[in-house]
This record gives structure tokens, C-alpha cells and sequence, in this order.
């Protein structure tokens, strides 16, 4: 540096002086970042320049003397607002220039994204009660991991599996501070086991006691199942292979509900209920007396009904005739020659469903026995001279009465009897019992009769010559006659009694 002076009267003086200039120095330097959350670790780029000596104050009561062109620094907070910490660089050549550059750091009170939940695994449907921990957030955002979400601290959520197999969802839990800066990510799994459906199907759900009820079991993923029959009875099965299990209704008026369930479970503990309803017609019993089951022909029957639970009812009595009535009566015939057998069925119905039973019954009839006789002559006079032949059918002995006069045999060859009127004023009639018996002991009974004139003596009282012309008078002296004729053997006649 040079200085001149000069007078007014122009005189003029010189002076030099040295001035030394160090070199330029700066304070320079970058963060990634200056808000934060505690804790808040911050990546420091120095570039500062024309430095020899570096002094860093971290505002935190941290300092450093580092001189690298990268460090770290990291900032609590543990308060409850945040904190500007002012971080400070000094530095310094050799010739004791310095320089200084202060960035301010923010940073937020300490948050965390953490949640509980008080299961992970389970059955579908899987409900999960969620629990924030999460420390100092302002906002929460849950992802559930099948598309649902919720905003609120601790949801609850019901996670579902309509698979066969496991499903695992990721659940996260995201925070964040009141300004947005601080953002935490919380990840758990829940694992929802594969969809246990109990299931059976009962092809026929009303049936006739006894029932017998087909059940099918068709549950998916489950290796245990727990049937309860409703009527008192219950069983375990390990497998879904159909079976049968019968039901009763002994009350034979109405109609009985059976509730049937079935609790099918997995080895995870898993479970499944459904449960289906049967309906049991009453117990028919079908049942009926007969006044007499053996008998001759034709034997009259008269059934009693002692069924019960039934209200229609069908008779078939084996003769081709059939009835609907409760109590019928019934004429069996056996026009043969041995004994015939007639079985009666009695076909009962329960009220509004095809329930049916049966009872059936026989009946015996005895071939039918028929007395009969034929008379040579029906109409004689004294002495009559009688052949009866016997006509008889399916008898084994005959009992004859001839006028009182009893005759047993069992020959059905003609049999002749004598019958004598003495009267001589009237007929007299013969009563002919036949009574026939079958080897069975049936009977059959005829009566006829035999009617024998009495005895007649033809007479006449007359003169027998005289000169022609000559007139006869006749007089009838005849006994027991009844009907006259006279033959004058000159080619006349006449009916008259006394011509």
C-alpha cells in the first residue's frame, strides 16, 4: 500500500505499507434432512473449504471436531413438543480466519407405530380385537390385508376364509404426527384357518315309524363330528360316510319332530353347527278279531278293527270282494269239494302321508253240503210203492225220517219204501226227512213229501137185461172214489155219479 502527501506548496512525501491477505475460508455444509422424529438421525455432507480446523455444536450439547466429509448425528426427544436444535459449524485455517453456518434442526417427540391383538390364528370367521401401543401418533390408518381399513386406534375386525386352506393377512398399522413429518409402519400376520362348514343332507325328512333316516354328511375341512339325534341318542363319527339311524313315533296320534345336530371340528379347534329337522309319522299297528275263523259254507264273518294310529283303511278278502269300512262283515262260500281258504288283509293308512301296515287273517271254509233227493213217484195211491235216490253232495252220512220212521246210512244208493192209505176218503201225505252230513260235520237238511190216495172199490147197483130200447139207470155204489167214468161199452161215456 503506498501513500502520498503533498503540501500546498507542492511538496510531497511517500510512504509504504505491506498488507498480507490470508486465504478465503467458508463454512459450508448440507443435511438430507432438518425435520425429523426422535430419534432423528441426520446425514451431515461437509463442504466447506480452505479449513484446517472444524469445530461442529450440534445444539444437543453434542459437539465434534470431525473433519470428514460425511458423518451422522443423531437427536433425541423425549419431551412431548418439538424441539429446533441449531446445529453450528465453526471453522479456521491456520492463519486464524474463521468462518461459522448454523441450520436449524426440527425434531418431533418421540413416536412409534405398535399394536397388540388378542389372537393371531383361528377359525373363520376370525374376529380380532386390535390394542394401539403406537406412541405419541396423531393419526392412525389401518390396513387389514383384505381390503378392508379403519381409522380408528384400536378396531376390531372380523377376517374371513372361504377357502379350504389357510390364509394369512398382513395387517399394518401406519402413524403419523400431528404435521405429517413422522410416518411409522407396524406389521403383524393373522392367520384365519381354512372355512369349516358343517353340513348333511337327509334325502327323506318325513317318513313312517319306524323310520329309518339316511343321513349324508357333506361338512368340508373337518376330521371330527359330533351328531345329536334329538330322540335322546347321540354318536361320534370320523369320517363322512352316510349311515342310518332309525326313529320312532309310539304315540299313534300326532305327528313327532326330531331335531337333529351336527358339530363338525377340526384339529385346530375349529367348529361348525348346523342343525336339520325330521318328522315321524305315528306307529301304525294294524290289527283285527274275526267272530269265527272255520266254519261251513256259507259262513257269515263279522271283523273287529283293533288298529290304531291308522285312518283309512282297505280290506281285501281274498274272494275278490274288498271293503273301506272300519268294521265289516263278509260271506264266504266254498262251493267245492275240500276246504277252502280265504286270507284276509287288512291295509291301514296314517292321515297326510302313504305310512302303511298290514294284518292279514285266514278263514276256513268247509265245502258246502247239499241234501237232495228224487222221488219216482210223488202222487200214488195205495199201496204206494216209493224209490227215493239220494242226490246228494259232499256228504258222509245221511239221516232219513220216513214218516217219523228214522233210517241212518251212509250209502247214497236208491232206498224204496212201502206207504199204505187205509182211508177211503182222503189222501194221506208222507213227510220225507233228509238231514246229510259232511266229513267236516256240516249239514244240509231237505224235507219233502209223499202223497198216497186212498183205497177205492168200484161198485153199481143196476138192472142188467130188458127189451130195446131199453133205459138204464144207473146207481154208483163205488167207495172213496172222487171222480167218475163210465165206459156203456156202445161207444158211450159219461162222467156223472149215477148216469
Amino acid at each position: 500500500v503506498m501513500r502520498v502527501a503533498a503540501s500546498t506548496e507542492l511538496c510531497t512525501d511517500t510512504n509504504y505499507l505491506d498488507i498480507l491477505i490470508h486465504p478465503y475460508i467458508e463454512a459450508a455444509y448440507t443435511v438430507d434432512d432438518i425435520v425429523g422424529c426422535h430419534p432423528f438421525t441426520v446425514t451431515i455432507e461437509n463442504q466447506s473449504f480452505g479449513v484446517d480446523d472444524y469445530f461442529w455444536d450440534y445444539g444437543d450439547g453434542d459437539t465434534s471436531s470431525t473433519g470428514s466429509d460425511i458423518h451422522i448425528h443423531t437427536y433425541s426427544n423425549t419431551g412431548s413438543a418439538a424441539m429446533t436444535y441449531p446445529m453450528e459449524l465453526i471453522v479456521q485455517n491456520d492463519q486464524g480466519c474463521t468462518d461459522i453456518l448454523v441450520r436449524n434442526i426440527l425434531v418431533h417427540p418421540e413416536m412409534t407405530a405398535e399394536f397388540t391383538m388378542d389372537v393371531d390364528s383361528g377359525c373363520h370367521p376370525l374376529a380380532v380385537k386390535f390394542t394401539d401401543v403406537s406412541l405419541n401418533p396423531a393419526t392412525h390408518y389401518w390396513d387389514f390385508g383384505d381390503g378392508a381399513s379403519s381409522l380408528q386406534p384400536s378396531p376390531s375386525h372380523v377376517f374371513n376364509n372361504f377357502t379350504n386352506t389357510d390364509t394369512t393377512y398382513q395387517v399394518t398399522l401406519t402413524t403419523e404426527s400431528s404435521d405429517g413429518e413422522c410416518v411409522k409402519v407396524y406389521t403383524l400376520p393373522v392367520v384365519v384357518n381354512g372355512q369349516l362348514v358343517a353340513n348333511f343332507t337327509v334325502p327323506e325328512a318325513l317318513g313312517c315309524s319306524p323310520f329309518d333316516v339316511l343321513l349324508e354328511n357333506s361338512s368340508i375341512k373337518a376330521n371330527q363330528y359330533r351328531w345329536d339325534f334329538g330322540d335322546g341318542t347321540d354318536t361320534v363319527t370320523l369320517n363322512t360316510d352316510a349311515f342310518i339311524h332309525r326313529y320312532t313315533n309310539t304315540g299313534y296320534i300326532n305327528q313327532q319332530d326330531y331335531e337333529i345336530k351336527l358339530i363338525a371340528e377340526n384339529i385346530s379347534g375349529c367348529n361348525s353347527e348346523i342343525k336339520k329337522t325330521i318328522t315321524v309319522e305315528p306307529e301304525i299297528m294294524t290289527g283285527f278279531t274275526a267272530n269265527q275263523v272255520l266254519g261251513c259254507h256259507p259262513i257269515d264273518v263279522n271283523f273287529t278293527n283293533v288298529s290304531q294310529g291308522a285312518a283309512f283303511y282297505s280290506w281285501d278278502f281274498g274272494n275278490g270282494n274288498s271293503s273301506q269300512s272300519v268294521n265289516p262283515s263278509q260271506t264266504f262260500i266254498n262251493i267245492g269239494s275240500a276246504d277252502t281258504t280265504y286270507r284276509v288283509w287288512l291295509y291301514t293308512r296314517a292321515t297326510n302321508i302313504d305310512c302303511i301296515d298290514s294284518f292279514s287273517m285266514d278263514i276256513v271254509v268247509h265245502p258246502y253240503v247239499n241234501a237232495d233227493f228224487a222221488i219216482d213217484y210223488l202222487d200214488q195211491c195205495t199201496p204206494a210203492s216209493v224209490n227215493f235216490a239220494n242226490s246228494s253232495v259232499n256228504g258222509q252220512t245221511y239221516s232219513w225220517s220216513f214218516d217219523g220212521t228214522p233210517l241212518l246210512t251212509t250209502s247214497t244208493n236208491p232206498i224204496n219204501r212201502q206207504f199204505l192209505n187205509n182211508s177211503t176218503s182222503s189222501a194221506a201225505n208222507y213227510p220225507i226227512d233228509l238231514t246229510v252230513t259232511s266229513p267236516q260235520g256240516c249239514t244240509s237238511s231237505i224235507s219233502k213229501q209223499v202223497s198216497v190216495h186212498h183205497d177205492i172199490i168200484a161198485g153199481l147197483i143196476n138192472i142188467t137185461e130188458g127189451c130195446q130200447p131199453l133205459d138204464v139207470d144207473f146207481s154208483n155204489a163205488s167207495l172213496g172214489d172222487a171222480n167218475h167214468s163210465w165206459e156203456f161199452g156202445d161207444n158211450t161215456s159219461s162222467i156223472l155219479e149215477n148216469p
